[in-house]
């Protein structure tokens, strides 16, 4: 049986649709979480979070990516301590030397508005965009929340608060969950391959994907 161009084409669209459909509903479920958590108190305090990983993405993945010292050494003198956010902008020029996931760090990074927004919603707006983008969730409260299937993968979920999360089919492959609290969660079918699960804490009615082993992973029962 021979298959058309435009037979082709249809099956690359649906597939394609499909992706984008799936990315759609993970940002909706992960969106739909978050502005329970992101209140305008929240959003006010935020700030220096951001200039925080700002800075440390700047020491940590960026001079060492850009391979030209006398590039790295302007970009020290533009005193990054105090605007930090000037190195990040002039670094996406370099972005070819970038792993696609830093880059992707860094746009989020660019793109998140650093200073007070007398639009409180916006201002949320943003912030949730952030999280969204960069999947820094660390310290967050998640619990009683429905995270079913989001893609949370290479996310930082240290210290969160995951009590009676529902996590089942989430994708949390190589996920930071250092000292999380899952006790009571439902990870069931999630993929945990890679995660960082050292210190989590569980309980009896935490769900794990099957055949999957807690205490060999480093966690601690309650």
């Amino acid at each position: 049986m021979k298959i058309t161009t435009q037979q082709i084409q249809n099956i690359i669209k649906e597939e394609l649709d499909k992706l984008l459909h799936e990315q759609d509903n993970n940002d909706v479920v992960l969106r739909t979480a978050l502005k329970e958590i992101v209140d305008d108190h929240f959003a006010e305090q935020f700030d220096p979070t951001v200039e925080k990983r700002i800075k440390t993405i700047i020491v940590n993945k960026i001079f060492p990516a850009i391979k030209d010292q006398a590039v790295v050494d302007t970009f020290k003198k533009l005193d990054f301590e105090n605007n930090p956010k000037s190195v990040l902008e002039l670094s996406l020029a370099f972005h070819n030397e970038f792993a696609p996931e830093d880059k992707a760090i860094i746009r989020a990074l660019v793109d998140y508005p650093l200073g007070n927004i007398e639009d409180k919603g916006k201002k949320k707006e943003k912030v949730i965009d952030y999280l969204v983008k960069t999947k820094d969730l660390a310290k967050l409260d998640f619990g009683g929340k429905n995270l079913s299937g989001v893609d949370l993968s290479g996310a930082n979920l240290r210290d969160a608060q995951l009590t009676e999360t529902i996590l089942s089919e989430a994708d949390l492959r190589g996920a930071k969950l250092f000292r999380a609290n899952l006790i009571d969660a439902n990870l069931g079918n999630a993929d945990l391959s890679g995660a960082d699960l050292d210190g989590v804490k569980y309980s009896d009615q935490t769900q794990w994907p099957q055949g999957f082993d807690p205490e060999a992973a480093g966690t601690e029962k309650i």
